[in-house]
């Protein structure tokens, strides 16, 4: 035998388990779950307030799974540069279309308007408008007198409760008192859901309106006052009247839960941040991880409300700032907002709003000290800040749900590292300091918040 020959007889299988071998490699690997594929959207590079003009170094490309790119992210740094920011933007935040306007673009008040409301202005003077005390951001109840043409008896009635006010003449930011009282604000414009935009309508036409100025404390009046010129010669005086229908009770709850037990909970890493709804077994597992020590409740609440009337959570504290107008409190925090209304026998159809208000302050001053004192139980600081160091900014997210009892409602990506840490430099308050985290801070864990319907 030739060594030719012997070479060939030693090859040949070598050769063909090679090739063996490679076909099945390329089959395995097509069998195999291929790991999702990133698209690259446009992000933000640093912290940056609204009214920013974008430019090149302010913004990076970002790798985020297919699901959460979409008609509102930007694949190109150019679709983004030279346009101006809308809303604060902390680092690696996605920059969507909607957050960005042209260049002396006149933002319209819609633009700060929630989803779902109408702003309605009405016709106010010194007395209807609490002496030219309000402000936008004040909360209001409406009340309406109507004729005895009108309603058979002359009568009043509460006919709104806690809307917000959104602009006091033309002006949607805080003015000093004397301006407004020296007969240049005519009006004020309030935020109603479209049925009370009809409802303050006509009580307009017809009748006559006062605005309430409520308490910055989530007081809520659940019920209906009416009160009518026979009821003075009767000698009653005004009553809360219950809402008629079910009342909605609920539980709310924030849990802190590692960031490495938020997979098994169905919310890993790159989960959109938003408002889910999960059944019981969700519930039982969070509070499994509380009893194991990889997690703990922070805060919990009994809500209880009619049928359609507001019910709000707040977890809010304030700071001292001076200004123009003198000294003012400005609030951060987080605030839960519920609406219910009965979907069927056995469930309540939800409109949950949650808001976290935050402030940045730089770390130090002018002076190279420290710009903020310590933060007491209250979340209160010690010094007084001027208003130009201080950076507001919010996150927001709104969702409708309908739940049956034992089911909840999850609110999750809204107090996490990318909301709660603060940029460089800056120091970011957020929520009460009895309620902070160093953990979540740095992103080794979040808060989660609960709320489910008790039976």
């Amino acid at each position: 035998m030739t060594r030719r020959q012997v070479l060939k007889l030693i090859l040949l299988p070598v050769l063909v388990g090679l090739v063996a071998v490679s076909a099945t490699y390329a089959y395995l690997q097509k069998l195999a779950p291929r790991p999702p594929e990133e698209v690259r959207v446009v992000a933000a590079a640093r912290a940056m307030s609204s009214g920013t003009v974008l430019t090149a170094p302010d913004l990076v490309l970002k790798g985020v799974p297919p699901s959460l790119a979409g008609p509102e992210t930007l694949t190109d740094l150019t679709q983004a540069e030279g346009k101006v920011t809308l809303v604060p933007l902390v680092p690696g935040e996605l920059v969507l279309r909607s957050k960005l306007v042209y260049p002396g673009t006149s933002l319209g008040l819609g633009s700060h308007l929630p989803s779902g409301y109408r702003a309605v202005t009405v016709a106010a003077d010194e007395v209807k408008a609490v002496a030219w005390l309000l402000r936008p951001g004040d909360r209001v109840d409406v009340i309406a007198t109507f004729p005895r043409e009108v309603a058979g008896a002359d009568k009043s009635r509460l006919l709104l409760e806690d809307v917000q006010v959104v602009a006091v003449g033309r002006t949607t930011e805080v003015v000093p008192p004397a301006k407004a009282a020296g007969g240049e604000v005519r009006s004020v414009t309030v935020a109603v859901t479209p049925e009370q935009a009809i409802a303050l309508a006509l009580a307009e036409e017809t009748g006559r309106i006062r605005l309430a100025l409520r308490p910055l404390t989530g007081e809520w009046t659940r019920g209906e006052i009416e009160l009518t010129t026979a009821s003075f010669s009767a000698g009653t005086s005004a009553r809360l009247k219950p809402v008629p229908g079910p009342a909605l009770r609920s539980v709310a709850a924030m849990f802190e839960v590692q960031s490495g037990q938020l997979a098994a909970l169905g919310l890993g890493r790159g989960w959109p941040a938003g408002i889910i709804t999960r059944d019981a077994s969700f519930r039982r597992e969070v509070e499994s991880l509380v009893t194991q020590g990889k997690g703990r409740l922070i805060a919990r609440r009994e809500l209880s409300g009619g049928s359609g009337v507001p019910v709000r959570w707040e977890l809010e504290s304030s700071v001292p700032v001076s200004g123009r107008g003198g000294l003012a409190w400005i609030s951060y925090g987080f605030r839960l907002e519920v609406v219910g209304v009965p979907a069927d026998k056995r469930g309540w159809r939800l409109d949950a709003s949650a808001e976290l208000r935050y402030l940045d302050v730089p770390q130090t001053g002018s002076n190279g000290e420290p710009l903020l004192g310590s933060l007491g139980t209250d979340g209160r600081a010690e010094a007084t800040l001027g208003a130009e160091e201080v950076q507001p900014g919010s996150e927001r997210l709104t969702g409708t749900v309908t739940l049956g009892v034992g089911d909840c409602l999850v609110i999750h990506g809204l107090l996490g590292a990318q909301c709660l840490g603060a940029p460089d430099g800056l120091s970011r308050l957020a929520l009460p300091a009895s309620l902070r985290s160093d953990e979540v801070e740095r992103g080794t864990s979040e808060m989660l918040v609960l709320l489910w319907v008790l039976p």
